[in-house]
């Protein structure tokens, strides 16, 4: 049988769709009972076997997995019902001698009584709505695992990102205490001061300089008086104003010009690079 059709059976059995079920039973009963028939005393104890056989069957579509051939699933449970009555040999000697050329089972002329194949299919029917039922039940917890899965997921990453969070705050905030104290130990603010103090005429000629003299000055008092980032108010807009007004090539401008006060500007241009990389 084409795999397709093996897959549309399966799938009509799965879904306890009746004429799916019908299909399967009709499709593979003769050859079950055939089987059973070969070493089972008499035809009653060997429909004993399909009917044991097929509720096996039928029950297997409740569970989680069932064989991709529907046919092939139904031979091997009812080599487990025989061998479970006569022993595994026996039930392996039997499925040889009903194999057939092209794979199936069965004997010529032999055939299960129309009543008892009735039995059956009620049966499949009256089990039709449970299965359906379950495959229903078997989705639900499907997509519930799957949307478990995607929240765990969604958790782990949330907990690697707040980790990683907090190692870069961390880091962040160690550099700039590392920064700050080095303003403070190496007077910066001071140095600063002094050079604005020296400007020949800061409220005329050089009134640009003056004021960036100004916002330097103000950058590095904010950084000294705060101890931490979280204090520290306006990050964003202080890294702004040094961006803006290109304060660190500033002061490397003025310490190209001041040869006393060169050592202490080159540091504070340093400074400002670091303010503006926090």
């Amino acid at each position: 049988m084409a795999a397709g059709t093996n897959h549309e059976l399966r799938t009509g059995c799965r879904r306890g769709d009746p004429a799916a079920l019908d299909a399967l039973l009709y499709g593979c009963a003769d050859g079950l009972y055939a089987m059973a028939l070969t070493v089972m005393a008499d035809e009653q104890s060997a429909q004993d076997c399909v009917r044991e056989s097929w509720r096996r069957t039928l029950a297997r579509l409740h569970g989680w997995r069932f064989g991709k051939n529907p046919r092939d699933q139904a031979r091997r449970i009812m080599f487990q019902v025989l061998a479970g009555r006569v022993g595994a040999d026996a039930a392996r000697s039997a499925q040889r001698a009903v194999l057939r050329e092209d794979g199936t089972l069965g004997l010529d002329e032999l055939r299960l009584p129309e009543n008892f194949l009735q039995e059956l299919s009620e049966l499949a029917h009256e089990q039709a709505a449970s299965i359906q039922a379950t495959r229903r039940a078997r989705r639900r917890a499907s997509h519930g695992a799957l949307v478990a899965l995607v929240l765990i997921a969604a958790l782990v990453w949330t907990a690697v990102f707040v980790q990683r969070a907090r190692r870069s705050y961390g880091l962040t905030q160690l550099k700039y205490e590392c920064l700050r104290a080095r303003i403070i130990e190496q007077n910066l603010v001071s140095a600063m001061r002094d050079a604005a103090s020296r400007l020949e005429d800061p409220a005329d000629a050089e009134r640009v300089t003056a004021a960036n003299c100004e916002r330097v000055t103000l950058v590095l008092e904010e950084v000294a008086n705060s101890d931490s980032l979280a204090d520290l108010s306006g990050l964003r807009f202080i890294r702004q104003r040094i961006l803006k007004h290109q304060l660190a090539d500033f002061v490397r401008s003025l310490s190209d010009e001041n040869d006393e006060l060169r050592r202490p500007l080159r540091r504070i241009a340093l400074a400002l690079e670091e303010v503006e990389n926090l």
